[in-house]
């Protein structure tokens, strides 16, 4: 399959150990994956993210809230299609197979 025009957005904190499997599962057939680190990592959090992708963005401050750093995230995108992420998240092998069906 073909990256599809998706951008995955993912706002984290220090989610090392679980950022590997999330970014793994979608960055083989999307086109671009943002990360917004909330403030100071304080684990391998970026080092992981830098696997998947150099659109990497970390805050100043912690602020404590997802939703303002998913905005972040947004104003960095390039696509139409935008698939926001939780680091405990990932995409299923069924879900893989059929998102070109639904864009």
């Amino acid at each position: 399959m073909s990256k599809l025009p998706i951008s995955v957005i993912a706002a984290i904190y220090n989610n090392e150990d679980v950022l590997d499997r999330c970014l793994a599962s979608c960055h083989d057939i999307v086109d671009e994956i943002i990360v917004v680190h909330d403030g100071t990592c304080t684990d391998r959090s970026i080092e992981i993210a830098k696997k998947y992708t150099d659109k990497i963005k970390i805050t100043n401050e912690r602020i404590g809230l997802g939703c303002i750093n998913r905005v972040v995230a947004l104003e960095m995108t390039t696509n139409d299609w935008v698939l926001s992420l939780d680091a405990d998240e990932f995409l299923s092998d069924e879900f893989r197979e059929n998102l070109d069906k639904l864009i």
